[in-house]
């Protein structure tokens, strides 16, 4: 069994010569709202809230605004925020459930209740992703929100209702699918291809499943920043140093569990833990989903009689587990294709195997299994010694771009041109003998466009978006 420090050396050599600018700005992890949201300059952690004073507070109408509901949205745009700060673009953040407990301390992030008027609290434990807002509340943040562009997550009914009500008021809406596998024929996924300007995703085999449901539907394959960042962290994380802080044995083999929740979860983690009875060379650990707060595993392992399995505290996160792990364990977590794109192998299991999907299973690169027997099995099977592909012909093989983060911070810039361009026209064809012309917000307000956060003294922006 190859050991994980060896697994990563190999994956930091395959790596080589995949560097990019986000390596000077890693988000050290997205998940974990305790440390708030740090960039990392070589050995200097530079804490993202300690920038907000020099910067002109977040506003609904900035020319861009973010409206996140779960973690995975939101983790996968955290990197794109950060080079949109490094462009000096301003742009604020709108997070309800567990995207605001993942958000609360970005400066970028205005709290809908406290400073939007939102009489709702839509907390993370108690509010299900199909239960819509209050629509006095709708209307609260359609007369509030006066963007160019909203960028949105897809994973709610919440979110579907406001994409709706902004594209109607004629603000530019573009939502974020961040799962790897292709969308299920629901009613929430027809209602956001009905409410939504443009699609963005991560995969071919996710475009080609939006155009099975609506084939005119704009679909942009632009990749999945959580990916740079994975990649990015391993190469400079200190596996040993986790291990020492977690009082493990030196060498000794890791199995994480990636914790989920909804439907099929709680079978599937029995199943898991009735798995480890017969699991004797591993440290087992579990690292939870950001949205739960580890009460259902507490009580399931307690009605099995297990206590050697180690329990993760939030202040690891699931980035970190991994990175200390030999094998990943989930049920239909996108932790499974993260880890496969840093080298660390993956096994689903899940009792309703049927249901789920990805590329990494897609391309058969993982085993997904729903029974015990068979999990043991791939387990063994897993824990040989792989063959790791070019880092460059993973993402190629696997239909997702590279360096995700570049290239929806590209579309960004380039859309908000667009924008620009579009309304500097109208107003010259309204009134072509004013003077030089105001630039409209994308809500038709006389709101001019206020693209750029002051520079700092002796800096410009390094991109401009006004012609002439």
């Amino acid at each position: 069994m190859a050991t994980n420090e060896s697994i990563l050396d190999k994956v930091r050599a395959s790596n080589d010569g995949a560097k990019d600018d986000l390596g000077k700005t890693v988000l050290d992890h997205p998940q974990s709202a305790q440390r708030g949201f740090e960039q990392k300059t070589g050995k200097e952690t530079i804490q993202l809230s300690e920038l907000s004073s020099s910067c002109s507070p977040p506003s609904p109408k900035d020319p861009i605004v973010f409206i996140f509901y779960d973690a995975g949205t939101t983790k996968a745009l955290e990197p794109v925020m950060g080079s949109l700060d490094k462009k000096n673009v301003k742009y604020c953040i709108i997070a309800f459930a567990t995207a605001k407990m993942l958000v609360e301390k970005h400066p970028h992030h205005l709290d809908a209740n406290k400073m939007l008027g939102v009489k709702t609290v839509v907390d993370r434990l108690s509010w299900p992703r199909e239960k819509p807002l209050d629509k006095d509340d709708v209307d609260r943040l359609q007369s509030a929100i006066d963007c160019n562009l909203l960028i949105i997550g897809t994973s709610s009914i919440l979110e579907a209702q406001l994409a709706k009500k902004l594209q109607i008021k004629g603000v530019r809406v573009a939502a974020y699918y961040d799962a790897f596998q292709p969308p299920p024929p629901n009613d929430l996924n027809r209602t956001f291809i009905e409410s939504v300007d443009e699609m963005i995703v991560p995969c071919e085999s996710v475009r080609e499943g939006f155009h099975k449901l609506q084939p005119s539907l704009k679909v942009l394959v632009l990749g999945q920043p959580t990916l740079d960042v994975w990649r990015l962290f391993s190469e400079q994380f200190d596996v040993e140093n986790m291990r020492r802080k977690l009082k493990l044995f030196a060498k000794q083999a890791v199995l994480l569990y990636a914790g989920g929740y909804g439907e099929g979860y709680e079978e599937s983690f029995r199943l898991f833990l009735e798995a480890t009875k017969s699991i004797k060379h591993y440290k087992i650990i579990i690292a939870l989903h950001p949205k739960v707060d580890g009460q259902t595993e507490k009580r399931i392992m307690r009605e099995m009689g297990i206590d050697d399995i180690l329990l993760l505290d939030k202040d690891v996160t699931t980035l970190e587990a991994c990175l200390i792990s030999n094998i990943v364990v989930t049920q239909c977590s996108t932790v499974g294709v993260q880890a496969h794109f840093i080298g660390i192998p993956t096994l689903y299991l899940d009792t309703k195997k049927d249901q789920y999907s990805n590329i990494v299973l897609e391309k058969k690169r993982a085993l997904q299994v729903d029974n015990v027997k068979d999990f043991l099995q791939a387990l063994a099977e897993a824990a040989k010694e792989q063959k790791l592909v070019p880092l460059q012909q993973l993402y190629s093989e696997m239909g997702v771009p590279f360096k995700a983060t570049d290239k929806i911070l590209q579309y960004l810039v380039e859309s908000l041109e667009s924008i620009q361009k579009l309304n500097t026209r109208k107003q010259q064809q309204e009134n072509p003998k004013a003077g030089p012309p105001l630039v409209f917000s994308a809500g038709l307000t006389a709101a001019p466009l206020h693209l750029y956060t002051t520079p700092a003294a002796g800096q410009s922006p390094k991109i401009s978006l006004h012609s002439g």
